[in-house]
């Protein structure tokens, strides 16, 4: 129902301001600063084509609504009045890490992700791409066969010293 949660399905990221500068995350759990300014959970502002959106000067006094298309543009009303800045990632294992779901690259060389690489879905957010209960089931598999191999070796061991003992007299 939060018509600041946005979901991307494709090659691309939404960039924000940190103070370690511009970071990459799919997580679009956004909400409006008290400012008026478009932010994440962690109180970073999301960039814009224009920088940054101010969503209380531009609806300020008017009963509109904040729409954002499929790609990306923000609009209120019929009118856009800005677009997400979205990133694309050729190659992702490079990225780093920083907090909660935020990536940077190390040398910052972002592209702009083009139409048709994404969509962008307004009121969902991204789940997660693991089920808790598929990896608890296959930790629970692991550990049992660990355990079988290990009383295997126990049990071998065992024989193989049984073996010595017999050819000793």
């Amino acid at each position: 129902s939060n018509p600041f949660d946005f979901a991307l399905s494709g090659n691309a990221f939404f960039m924000i301001e940190t103070d370690r500068g511009i970071e990459l995350t799919k997580n679009g759990r956004f909400r409006v600063s008290e400012e008026g300014n478009i932010i994440t959970d962690d109180g970073y502002k999301v960039i814009t084509e224009n920088g940054e959106l101010n969503v209380f000067e531009t609806v300020l006094g008017k009963e509109t609504t904040v729409t954002v298309t499929k790609s990306g543009e923000i609009k209120i009303g019929d009118k856009v009045i800005d677009k997400f800045s979205l990133a694309s990632i050729e190659n992702q294992e490079k990225m780093v890490r920083t907090n909660n779901q935020n990536f940077y690259f190390p040398d910052e060389n972002y592209t702009e992700a083009t139409d048709g690489e994404f969509q962008v879905h307004q009121g969902y957010l991204e789940e997660a791409n693991t089920n808790a209960i598929f990896e608890m089931q296959d930790m629970i598999r692991l550990n049992k066969d660990y355990e079988a191999s290990q009383k295997i070796i126990t049990s071998l061991d065992q024989i193989m010293s049984r073996a010595r003992e017999i050819g000793t007299v």
